[in-house]
């Protein structure tokens, strides 16, 4: 698979610019940009949906892409996932490199879902919870259980099973 990076930050670049903590995540200036901002000061802007953004050379920059740059020497081949799902945490130790799949692997419960559990809902036709996973591009249902819990404890099962360190069931 090709480098999905398309900054046109070198790495070298990063390294000149910019300080980061890998065990707090934290970025700072190593220069002085332009007037405005100080030598030293702390960076990284939110974003749409909460990752975090640094602008470097005229370049929005993901905060999470620069932090493996910074650690690892070279852009990610692949996207880096944020281990425990909050996406302003940019520790090193949160981060890991993942294929799309793997990382929507990883995906918290969606917001609209009505059971409180990932990959369960309820089949008002056979009047029970219903747990199902999604692999290879299709839903297998995992079976109809008379709790959530069940249905979700199910679920979690498969899931470790199909996704390994990318599995999330909450």
């Amino acid at each position: 698979m090709p480098s999905i990076n398309n900054s046109r930050v070198t790495p070298d670049r990063l390294k000149e610019v910019l300080g980061y903590d890998a065990s707090t995540g934290e970025f700072w200036w190593l220069i002085e940009p332009h007037h405005r901002m100080a030598r030293g000061r702390f960076l990284g802007t939110r974003i749409l949906r909460g990752y975090r953004s640094i602008k470097i050379d005229g370049f929005g920059v993901a905060a999470h892409r620069v932090a493996w740059c910074l650690s690892h020497g070279a852009w990610p081949e692949f996207e880096i996932d944020h281990i425990n799902c909050d996406k302003s945490d940019n520790r090193l130790e949160n981060l890991r490199c993942a294929t799309r799949h793997e990382n929507q692997r990883n995906a918290p419960i969606a917001k609209n879902n009505r059971s409180g559990y990932k990959g369960v809902y309820w089949n008002k036709s056979l009047k029970k919870w219903v747990a199902q996973i999604k692999t290879g591009g299709k839903n297998s249902s995992l079976g109809g259980f008379k709790t959530a819990a069940e249905a979700s404890a199910a679920y979690e099962i498969e899931a470790r099973k199909l996704f390994g360190a990318f599995a999330r069931s909450r």
